[in-house]
């Protein structure tokens, strides 16, 4: 079976080499975690990184020991293509000893609009 880490290591990460100090699978299952825990925002999810221990971030593939800024999370999911991570998902779905099925639910991030931004859409 695929794991989530697998699937979310399909996706390309546009970020530039020079700005990456988190690898892309780690923060998003580190923002899946959260969501589930009902974070809402980015500032949530930070919240939530920040409270692990360096063993559970550890769990999540952080080899840094400490959670992603606020600000990371936001450079993240702004290069993120909705249409890479949901190729992803449905890849992890259509094996034959997949899960099955994903219900998905879009939302747009509190806190993420700005003046010339329209905002982070985020699937949970």
């Amino acid at each position: 079976m695929v794991s989530l880490m697998e699937a979310f290591g399909s996706i390309p990460d546009a970020r530039t080499r020079k700005g990456r100090r988190y690898e892309l699978p780690p923060v998003l299952l580190l923002s899946v975690a959260a969501m589930m825990s009902g974070a809402n925002d980015l500032l949530s999810i930070r919240r939530f990184g920040k409270r692990l221990t360096p063993a559970g971030l550890a769990m999540l593939g952080f080899t840094r020991g400490r959670a992603p800024a606020h600000s990371t999370l936001h450079y993240v999911f702004r290069a993120l293509e909705a249409e890479h991570l949901e190729e992803a998902l449905r890849g992890l779905v259509r094996r034959d000893e997949g899960l099955g099925h994903v219900a998905i639910d879009g939302k747009r991030l509190r806190g993420s609009q700005h003046l010339d931004s329209p905002g982070i859409h985020m699937l949970s």
